[in-house]
């Protein structure tokens, strides 16, 4: 039996959170203040990157570790959920997903989990490349008490990915178990096609080949908040 292709990177996100919130804008609103940072060091891990490239799309892994404010030292993670594009159907001009991650860890006994999207506002969609940048490069991030989302928000903030961490993050990607250079090139590049083409299909729907109409008032059902926008 073939063993599917993997694919890892690393990718470490940082900003402004604060305890007591439950909005991210007011969580980093407040974590600007008070100087309190939560950090994201997450491995992400495509067991099969046919399986994560083709419909249905399987989600990805997270593992890793996150730093608390005022907690010390950092608290590992396993089990965590990375989705690449989750709504196929979704458009930046209509408000979309874009990237979700989720995990759950552990503190002095009591279970966390940790939502975070980056996540595209409803705009004209003549403007919406411009913000290809931002939106996918900002995670709103919630955090609940317990091993799920029905738990209540302990606390909200905005991350980030810099120009350095991208850096980082490109150097880190890996094929694991790749048959050789060839099986290692197929998997980056379903990899890079599928993200290219989610971009394709989220801000220039306009264009023919990109298989979306042009729309620029928010889809019903859509995303309408802008959880990733600039805080």
């Amino acid at each position: 039996m073939t063993t599917p292709t993997s694919l890892t990177f690393r990718e470490k996100m940082s900003g402004p959170f604060a305890m007591g919130v439950t909005s991210p804008e007011d969580g980093a609103r407040q974590g600007r203040l008070t100087d309190w940072q939560f950090v994201l060091h997450a491995v992400v891990t495509v067991d099969d990157t046919r399986a994560f490239t083709t419909e249905p799309r399987a989600p990805g892994r997270l593992t890793g570790e996150v730093e608390l404010p005022g907690v010390q030292g950092r608290i590992p993670f396993t089990d965590g959920v990375f989705r690449l594009f989750p709504d196929p159907q979704a458009h930046a001009a209509g408000g979309s997903l874009l990237m979700e991650y989720e995990l759950t860890f552990h503190h002095r006994g009591t279970p966390y989990h940790l939502t975070g999207r980056k996540s595209a506002p409803p705009r004209p969609s003549m403007v919406a490349p411009v913000w290809v940048w931002q939106d996918t490069t900002t995670l709103a991030v919630r955090l609940h008490r317990g091993n799920g989302t029905n738990g209540e928000v302990a606390g909200a903030g905005v991350l980030r990915l810099g120009v350095g961490d991208l850096a980082r993050l490109l150097a880190s990607v890996r094929t694991p178990w790749a048959d050789g250079v060839l099986d290692s090139g197929q998997a980056l590049g379903a990899y890079a096609r599928l993200f290219t083409q989610g971009l394709a299909r989220n801000y220039l729907p306009y264009l023919p080949w990109a298989g979306k109409p042009l729309a620029d008032k928010p889809a019903a059902g859509k995303l309408t908040a802008a959880e990733g926008s600039a805080v």
